[in-house]
């Protein structure tokens, strides 16, 4: 594969929405998404299997829970690391729309899996997240 390059700014219509995702890129190992959240926009507690991740605050604060409901705050320009099986949900916590990246690498030893721990009722208000696609600068050459 190539070098790329992309190009992301935050879609006007996110900040009428709890959540709008970003894709970015995506190669066999590893995976780039912005996630805009508003008014809260949690998640339910989970854990991704196979797959290690970091988050980066762009703007912001994001409020992270472990499952002992333990809370960890984060700002801009701060990150939270997320190893194989942690148990976590995040919620924005300021009034400003959380913009967060979310960078994942896949252990390729491991089927990729997503545990709900507890159910997803509780974010039944956020509905379906919609998906928008990070704009690619031109390749640049190899």
């Amino acid at each position: 594969m190539a070098q790329q390059a992309f190009h992301y700014e935050m879609p006007p219509e996110a900040k009428a929405r709890p959540k709008t995702a970003v894709d970015v890129m995506r190669t066999e190992l590893l995976s780039v998404g912005i996630q805009i959240v508003n008014g809260g926009g949690e998640t339910n507690l989970h854990a991704h299997n196979g797959e290690d991740a970091v988050w980066l605050v762009l703007g912001g604060q994001a409020a992270f829970y472990n499952a002992d409901g333990d809370r960890l705050l984060i700002g801009r320009h701060e990150m939270v690391v997320l190893p194989s099986g942690t148990k976590y949900w995040f919620e924005s916590a300021s009034d400003e729309p959380l913009e967060i990246v979310r960078i994942g690498a896949k252990d390729p030893r491991v089927a990729p899996s997503r545990t709900d721990v507890t159910s997803r009722d509780r974010v039944a208000r956020v509905g379906a997240t919609p998906h928008v696609q990070a704009e690619q600068i031109v390749a640049i050459p190899a």
